[in-house]
């Protein structure tokens, strides 16, 4: 089911399937900045407390990291012939960070908005949207956002997905009561011990969690028809470092042309969201 509707995600932006034909062959190490390439190696911050699958720890040695960006920083920097070295910063502190340049790029599965493409460039690397955690069975018939009127919802504390509760809630003939929490863990717990309703989360995160049999052990499922919100995601780069991001859109585009970027998405989960290709600065994505 989750992938069937995966499928309907990706068709709804527009943007299912490979780039057709060869790519004109690239000298891709070639465009790496000189300063860059003498160094030989990216520093990468990222956010991994979000836990899988975007960024995470996956035991506890903490300089060790795992999931979707980590796996796509892997193979775009031997094709740059780059060692990527990942460091771990709290997220609203990521992009200050970058503007004062004590780290190359950021990965920790950050969406690319309006305002944040005025503060650095974002590559649009992946596709998301937001969808529904109910309790087990959906006692509510939670389909979409609208149901979530006169019901409790849990969210995160300066989250998009709490936003959009609360952008819901005065359209309701009763409100929602909406409860706001410092971690996503604590919203999800809400509904794991049903003292809430339901919260709302990443699709691709929801994806992973219900394939690897987590909200099932929490006796919580996903409600996959409910496609909120389709955002692109991007890896941050300082407004400087124009030639870094330029040679990582390339080496991004050469692993969508040849296969390599959906077979990473696969092995988390998501083998039918595809890009045709990387972008830059492109907000809009997937809703036009």
């Amino acid at each position: 089911m989750y992938k069937l509707h995966l499928l309907a995600v990706a068709t709804a932006f527009g943007i299912l399937g490979g780039v057709s034909g060869n790519a004109k062959a690239q000298d891709l190490p070639g465009l790496v900045p000189q300063d860059i390439r003498e160094r030989g190696y990216i520093e990468i911050v990222t956010d991994p407390s979000f836990g899988p699958p975007w960024s995470y720890h996956p035991g506890d040695d903490q300089s060790e990291y795992a999931g979707i960006d980590v796996d796509i920083a892997n193979e775009f920097s031997k094709r740059l012939n780059l060692e990527p070295r990942f460091v771990s910063l709290g997220f609203a502190a990521i992009i200050p960070a970058l503007k004062s340049g004590r780290f190359d790029m950021a990965m920790a599965g950050m969406s690319d908005t309006e305002e944040r493409g005025k503060q650095i460039d974002m590559i649009d690397y992946a596709l998301d949207s937001t969808t529904l955690l109910v309790q087990a069975g959906n006692p509510n018939n939670i389909r979409g956002l609208e149901d979530l009127c006169g019901l409790s919802v849990a969210g995160v504390t300066g989250s998009i997905q709490l936003a959009m509760a609360e952008e819901q809630s005065p359209k309701c003939a009763e409100p929602i009561k909406i409860t706001a929490f410092p971690t996503k863990s604590d919203a999800v717990l809400q509904v794991e011990t049903k003292r809430m309703d339901a919260t709302l989360d990443g699709y691709i995160v929801s994806g992973y969690l219900t394939k690897e049999g987590i909200l099932g052990k929490k006796n919580m499922e996903a409600v996959f028809e409910a496609v909120l919100n389709p955002k692109p995601l991007g890896i941050g780069v300082a407004k400087e470092n124009a030639g870094l991001r330029d040679a990582v859109v390339a080496a991004i585009n050469a692993m969508i042309q040849d296969g390599t970027y959906q077979k990473i998405f696969a092995k988390w989960g998501d083998d039918n969201m595809p890009l045709k290709a990387a972008d830059v600065n492109n907000f809009r994505l997937g809703r036009e």
